[in-house]
């Protein structure tokens, strides 16, 4: 209730705080944080008026780093973007219904991508699973990207990397990694920032001129010159990412992903990605008592995200022919801590009467078809 009543007062000196360029210095003590509000004229709101009365900041000192979460995600030019892993209309829709139903503002849905501030905590992003990665913007060049920086009079392989070099190391840095620093939940190392970037050029102009590789080397090169960052490619403390196709220059910080396969994944054995399982099981509006069967589970993935998100359904069925995908899914099954919500069965979709099941047992079907050199036979 504290913060609510102070919310709309701190909000009148947010766009103040952000043109002074002081947000990333805002105090996380609510005793410091009064005595910084009554800074003078040009150090921290205008007059020296406090937007805080002394009792109410000083009872804020938990939730003042709630406030500096809020007062950065607000000054931050372009907040943030959750990139799809299938682009598509009906992904697109999903992703951006879900990020709303968690709590965030959707400014934005384009091909692959979509651009939303989060209205409340840092934890409310955390709770994405449609977006296959969520990432803090840092720069967005939407004004004729392919004539910018890859098709213009004189454009060379030099000339285009200078280009791009320019109005990236031209962007306002320190906000993004404050934001990037709340949502991943991590600090920034004493000693100097790993990093790696990872470029992809999506356009077919300036196909000969720059590629992919030397647009990450450049920029790369141009980022540890500046600030002094080490180059790390294999588990970098920062993960940048630029991509640059027909509608924009994005540069963004990863800050979100789900784990496929490996440490601190519960999937032992790598079936379909994640994101799309979830999007599948959210499309069945599983209510409370509900059986769910898949009849071609493979690895179980599928089961396991649908498991994992819908805990109110009864249980979950698996069945598939192969005893080589059914081992793998009693893994992940495992791994997931799902022992005796999945159980699993031996069984020949295929066949009349293959399904050892009892008529009307199942409330919610889903599956995903195996279809693609993975799943083909050369013989059928």
């Amino acid at each position: 209730q504290v913060v609510q009543r102070s919310t709309s007062a701190t909000q009148l000196h947010a766009n103040s705080m952000a043109s002074l360029g002081a947000v990333a210095h805002v105090p996380e003590c609510g005793l410091c944080l009064w005595s910084w509000l009554r800074r003078p004229s040009g150090k921290g709101v205008a007059g020296g008026r406090c937007a805080l009365p002394l009792v109410e900041a000083v009872a804020l000192g938990r939730s003042c780093r709630g406030i500096r979460w809020w007062l950065l995600s607000h000054a931050a030019e372009f907040g943030f973007v959750g990139t799809l892993e299938r682009p598509g209309a009906d992904m697109q829709r999903k992703a951006a219904q879900e990020l709303e139903e968690l709590g965030c503002s959707v400014s934005e849905v384009v091909p692959g991508r979509v651009y939303f501030r989060p209205r409340g905590t840092p934890e409310a992003p955390r709770g994405a699973r449609a977006c296959g990665q969520i990432g803090v913007v840092v720069l967005r060049h939407c004004e004729d990207p392919i004539g910018t920086f890859l098709s213009f009079p004189g454009s060379s392989g030099d000339a285009c990397l200078a280009r791009i070099v320019d109005v990236v190391l031209a962007a306002d840095w320190s906000h993004p990694l404050e934001l990037w620093r709340y949502v991943a939940d991590c600090r920034l190392p004493s000693s100097a920032l790993s990093f790696r970037v990872r470029a992809k050029r999506a356009t077919k102009q300036g196909k000969d001129a720059v590629s992919s590789d030397a647009i990450a080397e450049a920029v790369g090169g141009a980022l540890a010159d500046k600030y002094g960052w080490q180059v790390n490619l294999s588990s970098p403390d920062l993960d940048i990412r630029l991509q640059l196709n027909r509608e924009e220059l994005l540069v963004s910080l990863s800050a979100l992903a789900p784990p496929l396969v490996g440490s601190g994944s519960y999937l032992e054995k790598a079936g379909l990605h994640p994101t799309i399982s979830w999007v599948i099981a959210k499309t069945l509006d599983i209510q409370p008592g509900d059986v769910v069967l898949d009849p071609m589970c493979g690895c179980g993935v599928l089961l396991c995200e649908a498991a994992i998100s819908w805990p109110c359904a009864r249980a979950f069925l698996g069945c598939d022919l192969d005893s080589g995908k059914l081992e793998g899914a009693t893994r992940n099954i495992l791994g997931a801590r799902l022992n005796g919500r999945v159980q699993l069965l031996r069984a020949n979709v295929g066949l009349h009467g293959g399904l050892p099941l009892p008529d009307a047992c199942v409330q919610r079907l889903m599956t995903d078809l195996p279809f693609g050199a993975r799943s083909t036979d050369p013989s059928d």
